[in-house]
C-alpha cells in the first residue's frame, strides 16, 4: 500500500515541477503569437531581430534590413521586444504629463 502512495507522490511532484510549468509557458507563447501586429519588433529562434510588416494566418512577413523582407512561420518567433500598442501607451502617458 505504501508503494502505491510513493508512486502517486512521485507522479504529483513530477507534474507540479515539470509538466505544469511547461504547459503554462506554452500558453503564454501562444498568447504572444496571437497578439502579433504590424510594427512589432521581434526576435526569431535564430536570433534575428526584425520588424513585423505583415501578418497572415500561419506566417508573418518581417523586415530585417532596408529592402529585405522575409516570410517566417509564427512558431519561429521567440520574443516580442516591443509592440506597437506598448509604444502608443507610452506616448499617451508622456503626453498627459
Amino acid at each position: 500500500m505504501s508503494l502505491i502512495f510513493m508512486i502517486i507522490a512521485i507522479f504529483a511532484v513530477m507534474y507540479f515541477l515539470m509538466i505544469r510549468p511547461q504547459q503554462r509557458q506554452k500558453k503564454q507563447h501562444q498568447s504572444m503569437l496571437g497578439q502579433l501586429s504590424k510594427g512589432d519588433k521581434i526576435v526569431t529562434t535564430g536570433g534575428i531581430h526584425a520588424t513585423v510588416v505583415g501578418v497572415k494566418d500561419k506566417t508573418i512577413i518581417v523586415k530585417i534590413a532596408e529592402n529585405v523582407k522575409v516570410e517566417l512561420n509564427r512558431s519561429a518567433i521567440t520574443q516580442i521586444i516591443s509592440s506597437r500598442s506598448q509604444k502608443q501607451q507610452e506616448e499617451k502617458s508622456q503626453a498627459s504629463q
